[in-house]
């Protein structure tokens, strides 16, 4: 049987396919302001805010493996302001000069950002300095960090990636969960389980913000993909 993979922006609400400038439909993360990221709730100074997807299936026998994100320039009718090969290159450029701070309290935070803590307290969410590839407290390892920043490289020093396929980010145990607030027995890294999985956990949570620096100059809408890859499953 076909196998159902749903993206939605509730926990086990419908696929997400808001209207797009340019005639498509997908996600709108909203308006974002220069020194602060979308779905900011005030004040800025908390931390509050998010804008949040959740993954799960229909399979009934085995779980979803090998879950990873990347980032695509966008393929669908171009809406924005320039073009869709140069919003994607924009946002590489923003996300290559970002800063660490977590609210953008210092204005130079900048890029799409993922958090893969599907629990994280507000004040700790998107910490990068703590959490990031460089010093990461949950996950240890070649590749750990539950926050990153969507990049190819910050001046050959920290390499994020999921800036294409080539370099795709696996999605971190630490986003699964069992709908609707229980943290699983044993997650896995890429895994999603079947529907009422205690021990893999059947839905993941990736929470997102876009960034800008304070003294940003380019306005308008911008637009590319975000897509997610895995092993079906059955």
């Amino acid at each position: 049987m076909a196998v159902i993979v749903t993206i939605s922006e509730t926990v086990g609400g419908a696929a997400v396919a808001d209207a797009l400038s340019g005639g498509g439909t997908g996600w709108d993360l909203g308006a974002v302001v220069n020194g602060g990221f979308t779905g900011l709730v005030p004040p800025q100074s908390a931390n509050t805010g998010s804008n949040d997807l959740y993954i799960s299936h229909d399979a009934v026998t085995d779980p979803l493996t090998n879950l990873s994100v990347y980032l695509e320039t966008y393929s669908q009718a171009y809406g924005g302001v320039a073009t869709a090969s140069a919003d994607f290159a924009r946002l590489q450029t923003l996300a290559e000069a970002s800063g660490s701070n977590k609210n953008n309290s210092n204005g130079l935070s900048q890029g799409f950002w993922i958090d893969m803590d599907w629990d994280a307290l507000v004040p700790s969410q998107f910490d990068y300095a703590n959490f990031g590839p460089a010093a990461d407290t949950i996950v240890t390892g070649a590749g750990g960090g539950v926050v990153r920043i969507m990049r190819r490289t910050d001046g050959g020093n920290i390499v994020d990636e999921g800036s294409e396929l080539s370099n795709r980010i696996t999605v971190l145990a630490s986003a699964m969960f069992l709908d609707p607030t229980t943290i699983p027995s044993s997650p896995l890294d890429g895994t999603i389980g079947k529907a009422a999985d205690a021990v893999l956990g059947d839905t993941c949570k990736i929470k997102h913000r876009l960034y800008l620096e304070e003294n940003e100059t380019t306005s308008g809408i911008i637009q590319w993909d975000e897509t997610f890859a895995f092993t079906y499953t059955a």
